[in-house]
């Protein structure tokens, strides 16, 4: 009888060797797509004005796991002593962060939509299975982002001068039952403002 008896994983256990196996199919599909239009955009130059000089590795951190990319690098010999990615420029992809656009979008979204960017951080971790990205660096995005739809820095905060927009004060029991007050920073208001 016991012959008989076939073992399975449960769900959970299918679900997640289901989640590693789409990050792994993603990640190389992703680096080959990459590679290729970059091969394919190195060939088809303006030869004259691109002079090659090697390939560099670039890492990028996107939702499904870390993608490591070999891409050309030219020297611009109209503008003299720029040095480019042909790659990133058709891309529109500055290439000096390590997160993909689509990773920063997510980021900044659940940071505004929930509670923090500690959370955010979290969630995403939980959602992915590793762990993405800081909740400093959701916060630097955050002020980035406020930053690029103004075009003028956001104003600091009038109780810490720390930069970040909208502030909210909440009362928050402490250590040893006495009831304080807490600063709390928010960037929800602000951005939905600039929207």
């Amino acid at each position: 009888m016991n012959k008989d008896i076939t073992e399975f994983p449960n769900l959970k256990q299918i679900e997640q060797i289901l989640w590693s196996k789409l990050q792994e199919i993603f990640s190389k599909a992703l680096k080959s797509l990459l590679e290729d239009m970059d091969q394919q955009i190195v060939e088809e130059r303006d030869k004259k004005r691109f002079r090659l000089l090697d390939r560099r590795k670039l890492q990028i951190v996107s939702l499904f796991d870390e993608i490591e990319v070999k891409r050309n690098y030219c020297r611009d010999r109209k503008t003299g002593e720029e040095y480019v990615y042909l790659l990133d420029r058709y891309l529109d992809f500055e290439g000096t962060g390590t997160f993909s656009p689509l990773m920063e979008e997510a980021a900044i979204e659940l940071a505004t939509q929930g509670p923090s960017d500690r959370k955010a951080a979290r969630t995403l971790e939980t959602l992915l299975g590793y762990r993405v990205i800081s909740h400093e660096t959701i916060r630097k995005y955050l002020l980035e982002a406020s930053n690029s739809k103004t075009g003028v820095r956001a104003p600091a905060c009038s109780l810490c001068g720390s930069g970040w927009p909208i502030c909210q004060t909440s009362k928050l029991p402490q250590l040893g039952g006495k009831r304080g007050r807490r600063h709390v920073h928010r960037m929800v208001a602000f951005l939905d403002q600039l929207a």
